[in-house]
């Protein structure tokens, strides 16, 4: 497998024959047309017969579920490959180990950390995001509204790169999770622009505490610019929150975890966050938010105010053993979770997949609406909704199939088959061998 996409001949169309393809609202027994990148035509039943039709691919996945690529807001790594492990191939490795996974789109989250490795992981991810708009590596296919010669296309590495989220460092140290709280650091406007301008324009969004002196400030300035202000890592009371939202915020981080929870006399942050018209991210993985807890609040906010997100640490698809995470060392236990060495959760080892299978065996979510949380929800979060995150025409061919046993068979990318059977994107060869085993 080469490191580095490539030119290659590809097929002028695509067909995607599945009976059982996750449209928003129903399972159609049918089929997908793709031509250059896009959705070109959704039907029932058998598609054209494509045998001695020159330059159409034709899929047959049976009964394997084909789904919208899904989108992770929140993911600090994958596979060993951190964040703000800033070699050249960290971004291409962790684009792969998302496609392999059925993860088409992510924003890249940097946790808090100390203010030079913050400033140095800016700029960064600020580069990956710009080469990849450029049509270069790691991500490979041309920006929207750029023309591609006829029947070629660079081959992406793998999840398309949407820009930078900063989890951090403007949090509230009572409220640290798996972060160093020495490392937040109270508002401040110029400290903001700083890392503002080492990102080069990729900073999507920024997470913060809204009851910090001068947080509301920051929110105003990023609202402003395009940016998303989630609140997280906070202890915000609800009549804060109420204020912050009406100041610019639209997402509560990770929802239960690191915020003030629910008193029936003072409802605090997560009482805001499920009372008020704002969208919730949620760690879907099953440890943790209850399941009970997870059917709660969608239940209070409804399908399309929930988004799914990984919060995914390096040591996630590793296999048990201590390693060492950028800011602690962690435990990978038997069970999966990673934690320190206090019991503390330190982030989670599920990718999107795994949240995705919780979702519908455990929760108990209809797969459209799953899909809707996983893909369709974080899109329009993300800004990209008009063209990504759902199985519809004129939108982006960003799919992948599973079959019963949640196995990926396949993921197309803007119309790249990235991951086929015929050629495999496999986890084990893409895994950091520097982390492999522990320490």
């Amino acid at each position: 497998m080469s490191d580095s996409p490539q030119a290659v001949k590809m097929p002028a169309q695509q067909i995607i024959r599945s009976r059982r393809i996750v449209l928003p609202g129903e399972i159609l027994d049918g089929f997908v047309r793709i031509e250059g990148g896009r959705i070109t035509e959704i039907g029932a039943g058998e598609p054209p017969a494509p045998a001695g039709e020159a330059g159409v691919a034709y899929y047959d996945l049976r009964d394997a579920r084909l789904l919208p690529g899904m989108i992770d807001l929140h993911i600090h790594g994958l596979g060993g490959w951190d964040t703000y492990d800033l070699r050249p191939e960290t971004a291409l490795r962790l684009a792969q180990l998302l496609a392999a996974t059925g993860t088409t789109a992510y924003w890249p989250t940097l946790a808090t950390a100390s203010w030079e490795e913050m400033e140095q992981a800016c700029r960064y991810w600020g580069e990956e995001y710009h080469r990849e708009a450029a049509g270069r590596a790691p991500g490979g296919t041309a920006p929207r509204g750029t023309a591609r010669p006829r029947g070629t296309a660079p081959v992406p590495a793998g999840a398309r790169h949407l820009g930078l989220h900063l989890e951090g460092p403007f949090l509230n140290p009572r409220k640290p999770g798996a972060m160093r709280p020495e490392w937040m650091v109270p508002p401040d406007r110029a400290k903001l622009a700083r890392l503002l301008e080492l990102a080069a324009g990729s900073v999507r969004r920024v997470t913060l505490a809204p009851e910090l002196p001068g947080a509301l400030d920051l929110v105003r300035d990023l609202r402003a610019r395009g940016i998303v202000v989630a609140v997280g890592h906070s202890e915000a009371t609800y009549e804060e929150a109420r204020l912050a939202f009406r100041a610019g915020i639209t997402l509560g981080n990770h929802t239960y975890n690191a915020m003030r929870g629910l008193h029936h006399r003072e409802p605090g942050l997560l009482g805001a966050v499920l009372d008020l018209p704002v969208d919730a991210e949620l760690i879907a993985d099953g440890v943790h938010v209850h399941p009970a807890a997870m059917r709660i609040l969608w239940r209070a906010k409804g399908t399309d105010r929930v988004a799914v997100i990984s919060d995914a640490v390096s040591a996630a698809l590793l296999p048990p053993g201590r390693y060492d995470l950028h800011a602690f060392q962690v435990e990978v236990r038997p069970d999966g979770t990673s934690r320190l060495a206090d019991g503390t959760l330190a982030g989670s080892t599920a990718t999107m997949l795994d949240c995705f299978r919780v979702l519908v065996e455990e929760v108990g979510v209809p797969l459209p609406a799953a899909a809707r949380m996983t893909a369709a929800v974080p899109a329009r979060i993300a800004g990209v909704g008009a063209h990504k995150g759902q199985i519809a025409v004129g939108y982006d061919a960003d799919l992948f199939a599973v079959d019963d046993g949640w196995h990926v068979l396949a993921t197309w990318v803007e119309g790249v088959p990235v991951h086929t059977p015929e050629r495999p994107l496999r986890v084990t060869d893409l895994l950091n061998p520097r982390l492999v085993g522990g320490r």
